[in-house]
C-alpha cells in the first residue's frame, strides 16, 4: 500500500538522504521515491519553475535512483537525467527548457537540456507539468532542496498509527488506506443492515400471512402435507416478497445512482456499485430463509365447515 509524506513548510535546506532514511526507519517502507522543491541557496522564499503558457510549474530535485519510482523512463532518459538534463512531462522545444529562477535579486532565466517523458505514475498523476533535475544539475544552478514529498510503499496497509508517527516527527502524511478500510467496514455494515431489515420486514409479513391462513395450513396437514412442504411454501412467500422489494429498490435506486455518479469534470459522488449489487443476493437469501423459518410447520387439525 502507498502513502504520501510531506516535509513541512519550505524553509531551511533539507538533507534528502536524511529525510528518506528517517521515513524508511519510521514506516518500514519496502520502497520509496522522493522529490523536493528547489530554491536558490540564498533565497529561502525563492523558487525555480518552468512556464507553459500562463501556467507556472515548480521544478523538483530527485535522486537518480528514485526517478524510475516516479515516472517510466528508459535507459537513455535515465542516462540523460544523470548527465544533467531536466526530465519533464510537459513540452520540450529543441531539447531545451527555459527555467525561471526567483532569488533575492529578482527573476532571471537559465536554459537547461531537457527530455520529455510520458504521464507520471499514479503518485504524480495530477502533475501535468511535473519536472525534475538531479542533485548535480541543481547544484550547478545554485539551487538547494527545501520541503519535499515522499511516496512510500508498504508491504501491508497503511494504518493511522503509521501516519500519526510521521506527523509526530513533523511530517504531514496521508494515505487513503485508513479511509478505504473504514469504507469497507461501512459497506459490510450496509450488507448486514440490509439483511437484518429483510429479516424483520419479510419475517413479519410471512408470519402475519401464516397466522391468517391457519385454517388452510391445517387443511394441508390434514391431507398429508408434511412440515417441510409447509415451510417451503413460506420460504417461497418470503422469496416473492424479497424479489418484489428488491426489484422496486433497484428500479428507484439505480437511476438515482446514475444521476448522481461522477462524470469527468463535473461534480457528483462515487457510487459503490459492487456493494450495491451485493445487497441483492443478500436480501433474496435472507428473505427466503426467514420465510421458511417463521412459517409454523405444525398446527392442530381444526374442523372446517363448508
Amino acid at each position: 500500500m502507498t502513502a504520501s509524506v510531506w516535509e513541512s513548510e519550505k524553509g531551511e535546506p533539507v538533507d534528502p538522504a536524511k529525510v528518506t532514511d528517517t521515513v524508511r526507519e519510521l514506516t518500514g517502507a519496502s520502497s520509496l521515491a522522493a522529490w523536493f522543491y528547489l530554491s536558490p541557496a540564498e533565497a529561502p522564499n525563492g523558487w525555480v519553475s518552468t512556464v507553459r503558457g500562463h501556467d507556472r510549474y515548480d521544478v523538483h530535485m530527485v535522486e537518480p535512483d528514485h526517478l524510475s519510482g516516479l515516472i517510466d523512463v528508459d535507459d537513455a532518459t535515465q542516462e540523460a537525467f544523470e548527465g544533467g538534463a531536466l526530465i519533464t512531462t510537459g513540452r520540450v522545444d529543441d531539447e531545451i527548457v527555459t527555467l525561471t529562477i526567483k532569488d533575492k535579486e529578482g527573476r532571471h532565466q537559465a536554459d537547461i537540456p531537457a527530455v520529455a517523458v510520458p504521464v507520471p505514475k499514479s503518485g504524480l498523476a495530477g502533475y501535468r507539468g511535473w519536472s525534475a533535475m538531479s542533485p548535480g544539475a541543481a547544484a550547478e544552478l545554485g539551487l538547494v532542496p527545501r520541503a519535499g514529498t515522499i511516496q512510500i510503499t508498504l508491504d501491508g496497509p497503511v494504518n493511522s498509527d503509521t501516519l500519526n508517527l510521521l506527523r509526530a516527527h513533523g511530517m504531514d502524511a496521508w494515505s487513503d488506506d485508513p479511509e478505504r478500510a473504514w469504507l469497507t467496514r461501512m459497506q459490510y455494515s450496509g450488507l448486514a443492515v440490509a439483511g437484518l431489515l429483510a429479516v424483520l420486514v419479510v419475517g413479519t409479513a410471512v408470519a402475519l400471512a401464516a397466522a391468517e391462513s391457519r385454517g388452510d395450513v391445517a387443511t394441508l396437514a390434514a391431507v398429508g402435507a408434511d412440515p417441510w412442504t409447509r415451510r417451503r411454501m413460506g420460504a417461497m412467500h418470503g422469496l416473492f416478497l424479497g424479489l418484489t422489494g428488491t426489484g422496486l429498490g433497484l428500479a428507484i435506486g439505480v437511476p438515482a445512482g446514475l444521476a448522481l455518479t461522477q462524470i469527468d469534470g463535473l461534480p457528483g459522488i462515487d457510487m459503490a456499485w459492487l456493494p450495491t449489487i451485493a445487497v441483492v443476493p443478500v436480501l433474496l437469501i435472507a428473505s427466503w430463509l426467514v420465510g421458511g423459518l417463521v412459517t409454523p410447520s405444525r398446527f392442530a387439525i381444526t374442523r372446517r365447515v363448508a
